[in-house]
């Protein structure tokens, strides 16, 4: 049994030959009780691929006729991770692999499902107009907000899943969102983004993003070989506002403070 108990019965995931790995199922399951109210019921419609090969990503979203999220299938490497990850711990207090993975899978989940959001927002549609267009500064800056505000999401599931799991006393269930925190490099950063967040600490928040935002850069932007090696663009409010909304708060209440320059690559 996973994560104490809390998962329920899943519908059926008829994109998988066989059956979906167990974690998959259960970071379904347990996503309801960790989104937004407005958004427990968001991956209904979309359909989840396998996808196999050493650098296929745990999750990652394409926008098609019907909205996808490729899921890695690399076990083998995840394990690895794990071990490692998990090699400092407790054997008493210590989550098990699948424990670790539903977490890391809940956690990607909210990073895919901006981008889904983005999406239906128009947010993708005003990347490729810019990329189309040849404004590859915009579009670069554009990119790497959005990529920011996914990061940004993922936090704020962890917050929740901080929350489900203290309520019922899981010790296992921290420590395996602690470990997936470090995997994404920004286990030390989500403290100090939960205290801020739980405080509405305006100077705090712009420091935490700030530093996130830094530290994420690379891999963020790791995708996007047309970009310059360095730039920064000016975009309107409306097209800030399509990459943001998702996100709510802080976002919801420091959209001004994007309205200025927007730096990548830096």
């Amino acid at each position: 049994m996973l994560i104490f108990g809390l998962f329920l019965c899943i519908r059926p995931l008829i994109c998988y030959a066989d059956a979906p790995p167990v974690s998959f199922r259960a970071a379904l399951d347990l996503w309801p009780f960790v989104a937004r109210e407005s958004e427990a019921h968001l991956f209904d419609d979309v359909t989840f691929l396998p996808v196999a090969g050493e650098n296929a990503p745990l999750a990652r979203y394409t926008p098609n006729a019907r909205p996808t999220v490729e899921i890695g299938q690399n076990m083998r490497r995840y394990k690895r991770e794990y071990i490692y990850l998990s090699s400092n711990q407790d054997m008493s207090t210590k989550p098990d692999f699948d424990q670790y993975m539903t977490v890391l899978m809940t956690l990607s989940l909210a990073n895919e499902s901006t981008h889904y959001l983005q999406d239906k927002n128009g947010s993708l549609k005003d990347f490729y107009k810019f990329y189309n267009k040849g404004q590859l500064n915009n579009a670069c800056a554009l990119y790497s907000l959005q990529q920011h505000v996914s990061d940004i999401v993922m936090l704020k599931i962890g917050m929740s899943m901080e929350q489900v799991f203290l309520g019922k006393g899981s010790v296992k269930g921290i420590n395996a969102l602690r470990i997936a925190l470090e995997k994404n490099d920004l286990r030390d950063e989500f403290e100090d983004f939960r205290n801020a967040m739980s405080r509405h600490d305006t100077q705090a928040l712009d420091d935490i993003l700030r530093r996130i935002r830094t530290k994420r850069n690379d891999a963020n932007m790791s995708g996007l070989n047309f970009c310059p090696p360095y730039g920064d663009a000016v975009l309107d409010d409306d097209i800030i506002n399509r990459a943001t909304e998702s996100a709510g708060y802080p976002f919801k209440e420091k959209k001004k403070s994007f309205l200025g320059k927007l730096i990548f690559n830096q």
